[in-house]
């Protein structure tokens, strides 16, 4: 009876593990199946890799009729279809190509709209479209969101007041260096070779500080005056060059000119000579080649006093444009640097008086309201209002209401959690 028994026994347990593992199956399966593959829509990017030919790499936009076009295989409708079944049709359409077995991977990228998302609006720092997660809560959306948005001028919001402290300390700053970069400008445009403190500045620093700004634009003036005095002195010493040069080839010009004259009286003495028969005609030709050889010279040495002083003046008016193109460049950051200062001292004059505000307020004494949430949810064509905590699961589509709650705030019957 005993080994009856245990052969019984073992032969119950090993049935229920059997039906526990079918169970165990059937339930995955369910799972598997209740996961829907992604069909392709209008706007999602495929890209595209083929191992057997590079050129065929690419990633390309669903077009609006729900096409794509692809080399070899051409135009491809892909909306309603599921990546897996697009890799299929291209490697059909890619086949008589190819004598090798085509390995080819389609990755795709899904418009942000067709991706699943929730909705917050109402008392939340920044409401919005936010991408759904499996397992999301309102919380989780809330966060998304930036948080509830609580009033900045809370006096209790100490990490608020020392914010704005640090920020109009920074915006002095800022503004007493616009104010000396403008003084610097204004010297320059000026022709003035030092940068007086402006006399109305009204940023509050210290005097180590002024002057330590004062004489960075100081240098900073120093460094543009000895650069534009070199460049003025490199095209002073240029002209001067140029002008030398002019004046040596003018001389040899006049040596040229006396040659000729020489050459000249030859020619005519050797003409007489022809003429009377004391001389062959081979030796007049000779005399007139040697005329027309200085006249050569003298014409480049023309040349080159034409392409001298042509030189001179382009390095002249060079640096008159040199010159009028700083005074814009100037101008243009003297303006930049004036509407930088006044959108600083509108900025510093809201700052202050936010910070009047938490420092008359810093009692404290009122209260930030609690918040509750609802959920907007459609089903089957139906909205319907659900009263919900921070932690209530959404799906997607859900919009979520932030607010804060008052005697005036209604609420809807059916509650989520």
């Amino acid at each position: 009876m005993n080994i009856a028994n245990r052969f019984s026994t073992t032969c119950r347990s090993v049935a229920n593990r059997a039906i526990a593992l079918l169970v165990l199956l059937c339930v995955a399966a369910a799972q598997v199946n209740a996961q829907e593959a992604y069909t392709l829509r209008p706007g999602d990017v495929l890209e595209f890799w083929v191992a057997q030919d590079e050129q065929l790499n690419r990633s390309v936009t669903i077009g609006p009729d729900g096409r794509l076009s692809l080399p070899l295989v051409g135009h491809l409708t892909v909306e309603g279809k599921t990546v897996d079944e697009v890799e299929a049709d291209v490697i059909d359409r890619l086949r008589p190509y190819y004598t090798d077995s085509l390995d080819i991977a389609v990755m795709l990228q899904p418009h942000p709209s067709h991706l699943p998302s929730v909705f917050v609006a109402g008392e939340v720092e920044e409401p919005g479209v936010f991408p759904y997660r499996p397992g999301m809560t309102v919380l989780h959306a809330i966060t998304l969101a930036g948080g509830p948005y609580r009033t900045p001028l809370v006096a209790r919001d100490v990490d608020r007041s020392i914010l704005l402290k640090s920020e109009i300390d920074a915006a002095q700053k800022s503004g007493a260096e616009i104010s000396f970069a403008i003084a610097r400008l204004e010297a320059e445009l000026a022709g003035s070779d030092r940068v007086v403190a402006p006399s109305n500045l009204a940023f509050e620093l210290s005097e180590a500080q002024l002057a330590e700004i004062g004489e960075r634009e100081q240098r900073l003036l120093d460094l543009r005056i000895a650069a534009r005095t070199s460049a003025s002195n490199v095209s002073s010493e240029v002209r001067e060059m140029t002008t030398r040069g002019i004046e040596a080839v003018r001389q040899q010009r006049g040596i040229i000119d006396r040659r000729r004259e020489l050459q000249a009286e030859r020619v005519a003495s050797a003409t007489t000579l022809v003429e009377r028969g004391h001389m062959q005609r081979s030796q007049l030709l000779e005399q007139q080649g040697g005329l027309a050889a200085i006249d050569g010279e003298a014409g480049e040495l023309e040349a080159q006093i034409a392409a001298a002083e042509a030189s001179a003046i382009e390095e002249a008016n060079r640096d008159g444009v040199l010159s009028g193109e700083r005074q814009v460049e100037l101008m243009t950051e003297l303006n930049d640097a004036r509407r930088q200062l006044e959108a600083l001292n509108a900025r510093l004059g809201d700052n202050r008086r936010a910070l009047a505000v938490y420092e008359r307020d810093s009692a404290g004494n009122s209260q930030e309201a609690p918040f509750a949430y609802r959920i907007m949810r459609t089903i089957e064509g139906t909205s319907t209002q659900i009263d919900a905590s921070t932690l209530t699961a959404l799906l997607p589509g859900d919009l979520v209401e932030v607010m804060k709650i008052s005697s005036a705030t209604p609420m809807a019957s059916a509650t989520v959690n």
